[in-house]
C-alpha cells in the first residue's frame, strides 16, 4: 500500500467524529460546511510522504480589485490555519496543508473547522465588497442547469431512407 492510499484510509477513521465527509475517489473527501464545501485531496510529496491539502473555494466570480486582495494578504499575514489564494479562474480560495507522517486526528480535525469557519465567514465580506457566490450557491446552480442534450449532426444515407 503506497503512503498516499494509507493515508487516506487513516484519514476516514479520523474524520468519523466530524461527520458529513465523503470519499470520493481514491484519495479525496469533501463535507459541506455552513456556506462552504470543505474538501480533503492528498498526493505524494514525490519522496515518501503525503501531502494533505484542506482547501475550500470561499468565492466565485467576485471582482478582484486591489483592496479586496490586500485585505486577503493581510489575513495570510496573520493567519496560522489557512491561506487565502486565487485560482487560475478567479476563484478565492483558503487552503492548508499537513503532512501524512505527522497528522494527528486533533489536528485534522483543527485544521478542517478552521478551514470551514474561515470560508464561511469571509465569503459573507467578500461578497459584500466585490459580489460572486458562494461555493454552495455555485453548486445549487449546477444543480440547476438542465442536462445538454446532444443533436445528431450525420445525416443518415440517401439508400437507408429509401429502403
Amino acid at each position: 500500500m503506497s503512503s498516499v492510499e494509507s493515508t487516506a484510509e487513516q484519514i476516514q477513521d479520523m474524520l468519523g467524529d466530524l461527520g458529513g465527509f465523503t470519499r470520493v475517489g481514491e484519495n479525496a473527501f469533501v463535507a459541506r460546511r455552513g456556506s462552504a464545501v470543505v474538501a480533503i485531496r492528498l498526493e505524494s510529496d514525490g519522496e515518501e510522504d503525503t501531502v494533505v491539502h484542506i482547501e475550500a473555494n470561499v468565492v466565485e466570480a467576485a471582482v478582484l480589485d486591489a483592496e479586496i486582495l490586500r485585505q486577503l494578504l493581510e489575513f495570510n499575514h496573520g493567519s496560522a490555519w489557512g491561506s487565502f489564494g486565487v485560482s487560475d479562474d478567479g476563484t478565492i480560495t483558503v487552503h492548508h496543508c499537513l503532512l501524512g507522517s505527522t497528522l494527528s486526528k486533533e489536528g485534522l480535525q483543527h485544521v478542517v473547522i478552521e478551514v470551514a469557519r474561515i470560508a464561511d465567514d469571509w465569503d459573507d465580506v467578500i461578497i459584500e465588497q466585490a459580489g460572486g457566490k458562494t461555493a454552495i450557491e455555485r453548486l445549487e446552480e449546477l444543480k440547476q442547469k438542465p442536462a445538454t442534450t446532444v443533436t445528431p449532426t450525420i445525416e443518415p444515407a440517401k439508400a437507408e431512407e429509401d429502403a
